[in-house]
């Protein structure tokens, strides 16, 4: 998916909590694959593109004239990794609705803890983690370790550099991505467990629950 060069009027802030997250800012690009934030001044214009599973985000809007908290925004299209404890707050403040300001201030004021993320990689770390998000249950990390000629430690090694990300947590995140698509087109869990290629339900609950926060049920009574 796609969205066509636009601007945003109001200054956001915006976490990929699920998915693959390209951003182009004039002739600066960031392609995000692990969870992050992402910051844009009021009139930036933009180029967005989303992962073949899709992506869950979570977008905050700043009122014109409101304080917009201790970051720079001479600097867009710069991707900054989210920390577990923050991952937790967040699936927290959704779990009560995220209609606590105080919830909206504390996940700002982690938003600073991390190191940039979504800087660009070979060409053939991409051709493969363009793989996992194809068949993720299926992907075989070591052939394609041994098609790209490298030693598998090597490729978990230069896959984590370029994605912030190790490839086999890179799968799981594609196998999440992919159940909640299934999940929000009306399919029984049961069902988009399997077609996600997860062992089991329970399985499939767990990891939405690590990645998220939050299990299948409400995330579908948040998005729907």
């Amino acid at each position: 998916m796609r969205h066509a060069e636009h601007e945003h009027r109001q200054a956001q802030i915006s976490f990929l909590l699920l998915g693959d997250a390209l951003e182009i800012v004039g002739r600066r690009e960031a392609d995000v694959s692990v969870p992050a934030s992402g910051i844009k001044p009021a009139g930036i214009r933009h180029t967005a593109a989303f992962g073949k599973n899709g992506a869950l985000m979570l977008a905050f809007d700043f009122a014109d004239g409101a304080e917009h908290g201790p970051f720079d925004w001479t600097e867009p299209c710069r991707w900054r990794g989210l920390s577990v404890p923050l991952m937790n707050l967040i699936g927290t403040a959704l779990r009560n609705g995220g209609t606590c300001e105080d919830f909206f201030w504390d996940i700002l004021a982690h938003e600073q803890d991390s190191d940039y993320v979504g800087r660009l990689g070979p060409g053939w770390l991409h051709r493969a983690r363009e793989r996992i998000a194809d068949d993720p249950a299926e992907a075989d990390i070591s052939d394609m370790a041994a098609q790209a000629g490298v030693h598998r430690v090597h490729f978990s090694r230069s896959f984590q550099r370029a994605f912030g990300i190790a490839p086999s947590l890179y799968r799981q995140r594609c196998m999440a991505a992919r159940v909640l698509s299934n999940v929000l087109a009306g399919n029984p869990l049961a069902d988009a467990a399997s077609a996600a290629g997860f062992a089991d339900q329970s399985h499939m609950t767990r990891t939405l629950r690590k990645q998220t926060g939050l299990n299948p049920h409400r995330l579908r009574t948040l998005l729907l």
